[in-house]
Formats: C-alpha cells, structure tokens, sequence
C-alpha cells in the first residue's frame, strides 16, 4: 500500500517572510516513509479583514488537496492562524503544530488592553524608521531580552510600504484583542496537537497548558529556549523537534 503524502501548510510570524519556515522542508521529506510536502503561506489579511473572514478566505482560495493528510503549522501569529483554521475546518486537517501560540485571551478587559496596544504599535509602523522601530519591537518582555535570531535579521533589509501594510493590517485587523478564546474549541477537536513552547518562555507555556493534555493533544517545552526557539536553535535541531511533533500526524485518525 502506497504511503500517504503529508501536506504541511506553515505560517511564519508577525513581520515574517516565507523564507523564516524554509530551512524545515530539506530536513522534512519524509516522516515514517510519508513524504512530506510543505507550503508556506504568509498570514496577509485585507483592509479591515478581521479573523473569521480571513479564515474563510483562506479556506476558499486553498481548496483541500485529494490524497494528502493536510498539517497546519504556525509560529506566534502564524500558529493563531493555524488554530482558527483548524477550529473552522477540523473534518479537513489531520494535526495541528502550534509553535509559540496565544489560544486567545479570556477576559474582555484582556482583549481591550491588548487593542489599544496593537494600535499603538501600528501607528509607530505607519510613522517610525524601520531599523528603530525593529529593535523597539524586539525589546519586549515575550521574547524574553534575547538577541535576534541570525536567521530573522534578513527582515532589516524589508520595510518598504507594501510590507508595512501588511504588519500594519494584521496589528488591527488580526490583533488578539478581536480573537476569541479558542481553547475551549480546540480542546475537543479530534485531531492530534502539539502546542510547542520554549521552556523559557514561561508565558507561552502557561497558555499551552490551558488546553489540557490527552491522547490527542501535547504540551511539548524545547528545553533552555525562548519564544522564537525554532530560530535559536541549530536547523537540524529544531527540524528534529517539528519531526518529533509531526509523526503523530501520520497515525490514522477517525474518520
């Protein structure tokens, strides 16, 4: 019997490019004799486009694909992305990989708080220089004081109107303040999870552990790592975790 094909569908981060997720594919190909396919996709909502039309404009314009067993893979904002696609369309996806991800906040005050900030944040991106604005950006208390990643410093070189739209488009249209809690949601999916956190990132670990722990879903901690773990850690080494998280994925599910 012929292996099925694992289709991955990966979505980078706030102020992502698609080459952030790249250096996974070559370590990749295959997963218990599956061969493994990987599409990248940035998380590029419309004017005003908030996360439920989002999600379903997504869904429309990227058709399930026949014979694959279909992955969702997300880092921070991409791994929201990642869980609103998979709380709308569990029947489609086989798993869901979600890396340094918010389920949502949980209390209206919460959500408040965090719109005015993103706000804030996107009149500094419509107004500020971009290497000033990075490093303010990367200054905050998530990413826990570490240096930026040498694999991320590429993103000085962008800054040019159609990328800043774009960050300036998901701080209002796409800011956690306007997502709903989802853990409650993705708790009882039947397909399989693993929500990945560094063990630094106390935060992030904390919101992964609201969802429980059960057959289909797992907490996994990248030990003496931060928030942008994938990044911090050598590419075969944080290949090697992903793969780790991916083999369940190939187990039959309930139809």
């Amino acid at each position: 019997m012929r292996a099925p094909r694992i289709l991955v569908h990966a979505f980078p981060g706030f102020l992502g490019l698609p080459g952030d997720l790249d250096f996974l594919a070559p370590h990749l190909r295959e997963i218990r004799g599956c061969p493994v396919e990987w599409r990248i996709s940035l998380v590029d909502p419309a004017e005003s486009e908030g996360w439920e039309a989002w999600t379903q404009r997504w869904l429309q314009e990227n058709p399930a694909t026949e014979g694959c067993r279909e992955v969702l893979l997300g880092y921070s904002l991409g791994g929201r992305a990642a869980v609103h696609l998979a709380a709308a369309a569990p029947e489609r996806f086989r798993g869901l990989v979600a890396i340094s991800t918010n389920p949502g906040l949980t209390q209206d005050w919460e959500r408040l708080q965090r719109l005015a900030a993103d706000e804030a944040w996107a009149r500094r991106f419509e107004e500020e220089n971009w290497r000033e604005l990075l490093e303010a950006w990367d200054s905050q208390p998530a990413f826990g004081g570490s240096a930026l990643p040498d694999r991320l410093k590429g993103r000085a070189r962008f800054g040019d109107d159609e990328f800043r739209g774009r960050c300036i488009r998901q701080l209002r249209g796409l800011s956690l303040g306007r997502q709903a809690d989802l853990a409650p949601r993705l708790a009882s999916l039947e397909i399989h999870q693993a929500w990945m956190t560094g063990e630094r990132d106390l935060r992030f670990t904390e919101f992964a552990r609201r969802l429980g722990e059960g057959s289909k879903i797992r907490r996994v901690v990248v030990p003496l790592a931060g928030h942008r773990w994938p990044w911090e850690l050598g590419e075969s080494e944080a290949a090697a975790w992903v793969a780790r998280a991916l083999e369940k994925m190939t187990e039959e599910l309930p139809q």
